[in-house]
């Protein structure tokens, strides 16, 4: 009979540990998902944020190459403007000789024709 009570002692209490172990099993389990959907949704959060950051960078940097560009650009323009104008004082300055020139050569044959008139008459 003493049998019989150790093994329904046994037998209750063996049933009692397996009814606490699965319960604390299930929570740990239940800890450990819950512990996992955190890091991921943590996980997530930074990955937003650092893409959000790597945007901003992106167009921070695209602007700075457009600024850049522009710089370029406008250093380009003011160059080939002095160049433009050195090219027109030079044709200005060819024209005036050209017309000082002109001028000389008229000078001269009307002196010319002066001469070739003064002799002839």
């Amino acid at each position: 009979m003493q049998y019989i009570i150790y093994i329904a002692i046994f037998l209750i209490t063996a049933v009692v540990f397996t009814a606490v172990g699965v319960i604390i099993r299930k929570k740990t389990a239940e800890s450990k998902l819950q512990g996992a959907e955190h890091e991921a949704k943590r996980i997530i959060e930074n990955a937003k944020i650092e893409a959000e950051n790597k945007k901003k960078e992106e167009i921070f940097k695209a602007q700075e190459e457009i600024m850049n560009s522009r710089k370029e650009l406008d250093l380009e323009i003011k160059e080939r403007r002095g160049e433009v104008l050195v090219q027109e004082r030079r044709i200005v300055q060819k024209e005036e000789n050209l017309e000082s020139k002109l001028n000389l050569f008229e000078k001269i044959l009307e002196n010319s024709q002066n001469i070739y008139t003064f002799y002839i008459s």
